[in-house]
């Protein structure tokens, strides 16, 4: 009798942890709670470097200060350093994809980093710091091209 009550405790364990997975797969799924569409891959986004560049005239332009200065966005699977001001490394809380941005959202931030395309083609967006939810600081926002397509500026 002792060993049934074993078993079964230990049937509902692994059967609480899958539940727990499954819900924490929430995120690829096509349609978030909201009913926001996800159409863009969060996973496009791990291992790139987003480097700040400058607008002016209806023109991208490379920044013209030095690339130590540079502001940009690293970003891995575990972190994001976001390099505004001075340097920080921000551990994420999650990473978020909806219908038209990719949201970071940072662990005891009272903010999130929010990025939206502004040319796909030229791979260049736009990355707003928000707080209160709706409150963009433009001292803290960007507009930045993926690293790796720099040159094409």
């Amino acid at each position: 009798m002792h060993l049934t009550k074993i078993i079964l405790l230990i049937f509902i364990l692994i059967s609480c942890k899958k539940t727990t997975l499954q819900e924490n797969k929430g995120e690829t799924k096509s349609v978030f709670s909201d009913g926001t569409k996800k159409v863009l891959n969060k996973e496009n986004f791990f291992n790139t470097k987003w480097r700040a560049i400058e607008y002016n005239n209806g023109e991208f332009r490379k920044m013209t200060i030095k690339e130590e200065w540079q502001s940009f966005v690293k970003i891995n699977k575990k972190n994001a350093i976001i390099y505004l001001q001075e340097p920080t490394k921000y551990y994420l809380d999650s990473i978020r994809a909806t219908k038209s941005s990719i949201i970071l959202y940072v662990k005891g931030g009272g903010w999130i980093y929010k990025f939206k395309w502004i040319d796909k083609k030229r791979h260049i967006g736009r990355w707003d710091y928000i707080y209160n939810k709706t409150i963009i600081d433009s001292s803290f926002s960007m507009y930045a091209i993926d690293e790796r397509y720099l040159n094409n500026l």
